[in-house]
């Protein structure tokens, strides 16, 4: 990752922690399998329109966990520009060159 892009890294790793946070969290949290864990909140898995503008249905928590995941991602994106703006001004030190063995 580090021959790349600068972006690629911390944008890669943006989503693949948001993706297993929004997972993890809204799936125990809410998701019915996992009552034994804690309580069942009918609101939460009544059935509604997704994001309650789209037509087709589904628990309000997999709306939630939408929802969640596109703010987690809307912040990941906006927080590359400071990011790149530091990597201009703090660049990372150069690789080291491999000393040759004396013959």
């Amino acid at each position: 990752m580090r021959q790349l892009t600068w972006w690629k890294a911390p944008l890669l790793g943006s989503v693949f922690g948001s993706v297993l946070d929004t997972v993890i969290f809204f799936s125990l949290a809410f998701a019915p399998i996992f009552t034994l864990i804690g309580p069942n909140d009918d609101f939460a898995i009544e059935w509604a329109p997704i994001l309650g503008i789209l037509a087709t249905d589904a628990p309000r928590w997999i709306s939630w966990a939408i929802g969640d995941f596109t703010v987690k991602m809307l912040v990941g994106v906006v927080m590359l520009l400071p990011y790149g703006a530091l990597m201009s001004i703090l660049r990372p030190m150069p690789a080291a060159v491999p000393v040759r063995a004396a013959r």
